[in-house]
């Protein structure tokens, strides 16, 4: 399968273990999955790949999933692309 028919999915979300399992749950021959720990991390990403989906974690320290949601529709927007669909996803406070 060529590269170019690969879907690019971007997850972000602070905890470790919620990363690894959204990686094993969308991982699949015509996508690639990106895992960061931020919404920081998550803008610099955007800005070297093309995403068909981002899934966001609500509950980030310092920048939370609907602040990187806003930022990213600006980035986006900016940058003259489509739009991509954004989840945002949460977990129960522990």
């Amino acid at each position: 399968m060529s590269g170019s028919s690969q879907a690019n999915i971007l997850v972000v979300d602070d905890d470790l273990h919620g990363l690894a399992a959204m990686r094993e749950l969308l991982s699949g021959p015509d996508r690639i999955v990106f895992a960061v720990g931020s919404g920081k991390e998550a803008l610099r990403q955007i800005l070297k790949t093309d995403f068909a989906l981002i899934l966001l974690d609500i509950r980030m320290p310092e920048m939370d999933g609907f602040e990187t949601a806003t930022l990213i529709r600006k980035l986006k927007r900016s940058r003259s692309t489509s739009e991509c669909p954004k989840w945002t996803v949460s977990k129960p406070p522990h």
